[in-house]
């Protein structure tokens, strides 16, 4: 498999991994009528959430950087690689952070908050350093899904600094964040958003791939 078509596999199974994350609400919020239908796949989907979808989406995107990087690499004068790398970092940051537990929930998103913003700074850097290198229309694309994503970012953020204010000024009990009211306005707020920069960044690699593959084709036959 060349590298494009790698790229591509990779870009289409984060998207399918978004997919995943945005059906995750709505399947804990009908657990009890799926558990009913079909317990295994309850108890499985269930297991998935709860233990593996992290790692899932961790592993997938430093592949996807390390091919990224390779990318870089071949293309001349390029140096979009370290902004993915960065991306990464701050990624990885992130995945710990979710499972640390931290006794006090105003720290935990005061510490999100850095985080998030340090994703809106590499999001917005990377999706500029791969369409300055590589000014294409496909890489256009891939440029849009990270600031999109850099958006997701900033509106975490937003909502994290609100939840800090109801807490410490609105004697709001932090029990209420763990509601399904609130649970499903943060899922509006941010899963269209994180789909929607992944179709982009799938969109980008895919238009990627299949021009690199007509540029060969066309080379082949000129040859012939």
């Amino acid at each position: 498999m060349n590298l494009s078509t790698t790229l591509k596999s990779l870009a289409f199974l984060l998207f399918i991994e978004a997919i995943s994350q945005a059906l995750k609400h709505p399947f804990y919020f009908y657990f009890a009528d799926i558990y009913n239908i079909n317990a295994a796949f309850a108890s499985g989907a269930s297991w998935y959430y709860n233990n593996a979808s992290v790692w899932v989406q961790l592993g997938l995107y430093a592949l996807f950087v390390i091919y990224m990087n390779q990318l870089d690499s071949r293309s001349p004068h390029a140096r979009f690689g370290s902004a993915f790398r960065f991306d990464l970092y701050v990624t990885i940051i992130n995945t710990l952070l979710l499972i640390i537990s931290i006794p006090s929930l105003v720290i935990s998103f005061s510490i999100k908050i850095i985080i998030e913003i340090a994703g809106i700074a590499t999001a917005l850097i990377a999706g500029y350093s791969i369409y300055r290198d590589i000014p294409t229309p496909e890489m256009q694309t891939v440029r849009n899904s990270y600031w999109i994503l850099s958006f997701r970012h900033l509106i975490y953020t937003i909502i994290m600094i609100v939840d800090i204010y109801l807490i410490l000024f609105n004697d709001v009990n932090p029990d209420i964040f763990g509601s399904k009211k609130f649970t499903f306005i943060s899922w509006i707020l941010l899963m269209p958003i994180l789909l929607i920069s992944r179709f982009y960044l799938f969109k980008g690699i895919r238009e990627m791939d299949i021009n690199i593959k007509k540029t060969k084709q066309k080379q082949q036959i000129e040859e012939i």
